[in-house]
């Protein structure tokens, strides 16, 4: 199986598929942000934690 014949057959749903909720960028991610330990995932990940201290940094400007 090529590489376009796999994305083609995961983006197809079966028909016992078609009532259950499809994962979608735009619903599903501000609810798993939401979800996450920003603390936790600087440890994991530093180009998080270099995006999180900004962001900190910059609305604690005045």
């Amino acid at each position: 199986m090529t590489i376009s014949e796999a994305l083609i057959e995961s983006s197809v749903q079966d028909e016992v598929d078609r009532d259950k909720a499809r994962f979608s960028k735009g619903d599903h991610t501000p609810l798993l942000l939401r979800e996450i330990d920003p603390n936790e995932v600087q440890k994991k990940c530093p180009l998080f934690r270099e995006l999180y201290n900004y962001l900190n940094n910059f609305c604690r400007c005045p």
